[in-house]
């Protein structure tokens, strides 16, 4: 904003005969003064004294001081001592209002009048008092419940966790079981396979030569292996069935671990 004033508008302000009216000799206000020229209109109805009047506004916006300010702080710390550091602001700003009405009965509380207003007004600030104590005890209350229920998600999450990680051992600790039975499974196959083949050229080299306690050995050896081999094919289909039921569960546990993952 430009605070350039118009010479002319100055010197044609300086003619105006408004002091005498003001009475500015008997110590109007400056700030009243200025302003009886600012509100002063010309002849298409705008501010007369435009020019005077912004930079009269700039010179008012102008600090003329902190004492004000200075002597807030002071009454603060007097106010909000060591032993008050707990206090709040709406406290802190209570008192000073209190200490600033104190001002207009020369600080002595036994020249206030106890009227009906004050009385009024004394029950009203007990009233808002109680209230704030209630609020205030009210959301400590459900401040405590809302840390105990995250105290309370928070455990039967670990505890969760707890038991998925349990479970993902259970599962790797039944493959490595399966995966032992497997090669269990293969070596008695391997096994079997030999004896099998021993007791067919046994059972081929009796028959030539017309042993027949060789071809009942045989035979009996035969009928064993036979015998033994549908048991580990019965076995056999017991670990596919649970390879296969591991593998999903195994899968399922991979892809909820990912979602955790993913959430935390």
């Amino acid at each position: 904003m430009s605070t350039h004033c118009d010479p002319d508008e100055w010197k044609l302000m300086q003619l105006e005969q408004e002091e005498a009216e003001m009475g500015v000799n008997d110590g109007v206000r400056i700030e009243k003064y200025w302003n009886h020229f600012m509100q002063l209109k010309g002849p298409v109805g705008g501010p007369k004294y435009p020019s005077v009047s912004m930079v009269i506004k700039a010179c008012f916006s102008l600090s003329h001081g902190n004492a004000d300010v200075e002597r807030v702080f002071s009454k603060s710390s007097c106010i909000l001592t060591d032993a008050n550091t707990a206090m709040s602001l709406k406290m802190l700003n209570a008192r000073l209002s209190v200490c600033d009405g104190m001002l207009s009965y020369d600080r002595k509380p036994h020249l206030v009048p106890v009227t009906r207003q004050l009385l009024t007004l004394a029950h009203q600030a007990h009233a808002s008092y109680k209230a704030y104590l209630e609020r205030k005890k009210l959301e400590e209350a459900e401040a405590k419940q809302k840390k105990t229920e995250e105290e309370a998600a928070d455990s039967a999450r670990r505890q969760a966790e707890k038991e998925f990680e349990e479970q993902g051992k259970k599962l790797q600790s039944l493959e490595n079981s399966l995966k032992k039975a497997k090669t269990e499974q293969r070596a008695k196959e391997k096994f079997a396979d030999s004896l099998l083949t021993e007791a067919d050229n046994k059972l081929k080299k009796a028959v030539q030569t017309g042993d027949v306690t060789d071809i009942a050995v045989a035979q009996t050896l035969l009928e064993t292996t036979q015998l033994k081999r549908a048991e580990e094919r019965q076995l056999k289909q017991q670990l596919i069935y649970k390879n296969v039921s591991t593998n999903a569960s195994l899968r399922c546990w991979n892809t909820s671990l990912k979602s955790r993952r993913k959430i935390d």
